[in-house]
């Protein structure tokens, strides 16, 4: 288990959560602001629920394979925190601070899960 800071999970949260933030503006959707704090908030816990499953499998950033995609794209614990962005957000300004924030969480987010791993196989040891 490494304790690297995950840079890589970073920007691909900050890529993605910049795309969605412009998917809202140019759609303009409108949903209660609790729905979208309810979905937003939803996402971020199966975010972290997927990074555990990634770091306790010591998968790769795009560990998805398949010989044909069928219009599905990669999906991991990155781009499931970015699309919550989307949700979260009501304007431009305020979804960039969004996806900053996501990006620095997802970043202390799997350090930590990283460090209670090691945590825990040390003590079964």
């Amino acid at each position: 288990m490494r304790f690297s800071i995950d840079y890589k999970m970073t920007l691909y949260v900050l890529v993605v959560g910049c795309a969605c933030i412009v998917f809202r503006m140019a759609t303009s959707p409108s949903f209660p602001q609790i729905l979208g704090l309810a979905v937003g908030v939803g996402l971020c816990l199966i975010s972290v629920a997927l990074t555990v499953f990634e770091i306790m499998k010591g998968l790769d950033f795009f560990y998805g394979y398949a010989e044909n995609w069928n219009g599905y794209g990669i999906v991991n614990s990155g781009f499931i925190a970015g699309m919550s962005a989307f949700f979260f957000s009501r304007d431009w300004r305020t979804g960039i601070i969004i996806v900053i924030l996501l990006g620095i969480c997802t970043l202390i987010e799997r350090f930590c899960v990283r460090y209670i791993i090691s945590l825990i196989k040390n003590d079964q040891k």
